[in-house]
């Protein structure tokens, strides 16, 4: 795997505050649903957007759960210790919906993003209670994960 660039801080980050230790195939199996949940975010805020008869996708129209919504406060808190803004940017692919993104929104990108990195910490360490999660383990916490989006 070639690393994306701030791959080693949230290596870092994620070894040191949150005690969980991921190889080079677990994080990018954690990158790849985090993309994956944010891209299923975004075609169910289309359909809610048309739904309320909006041309556009505004932030009420995506499905921000309470535990997303607590998880993107923590990551405000603390997204400069975590120093990820690049990998940020190279997870933030916003599928091809059919409708504009409105500029509240699209603001909010990187929190977002944030907020499901935390939550997928988060799920990791109650659902496995694995230090060092398996393949297994971040399949079992994608599918777990997927049951909420």
């Amino acid at each position: 795997m070639l690393r994306p660039k701030g791959f080693d801080k949230l290596d870092h980050y994620f070894r040191t505050q949150l005690e969980i230790d991921l190889t080079d195939e677990t994080i990018e199996m954690l990158l790849d649903a985090v993309k994956d949940t944010f891209g299923k975010l975004f075609y169910k805020a289309e359909e809610r957007a048309r739904f309320n008869g909006r041309d556009f996708i505004a932030m009420p129209d995506l499905n921000v759960t309470l535990s997303l919504e607590e998880h993107i406060k923590n990551f405000k808190k603390i997204e400069e210790d975590m120093g990820v803004d690049d990998l940020l940017e190279y997870i933030a692919f916003i599928p091809p919906v059919g409708m504009p993104v409105g500029e509240d929104l699209k603001s909010e990108y990187r929190n977002i993003l944030g907020g499901l990195l935390l939550m997928y910490a988060d799920v990791i360490k109650k659902a496995t209670g694995e230090r060092k999660p398996s393949t297994t383990a971040m399949e079992f916490v994608r599918r777990v994960v997927d049951q909420v989006f």
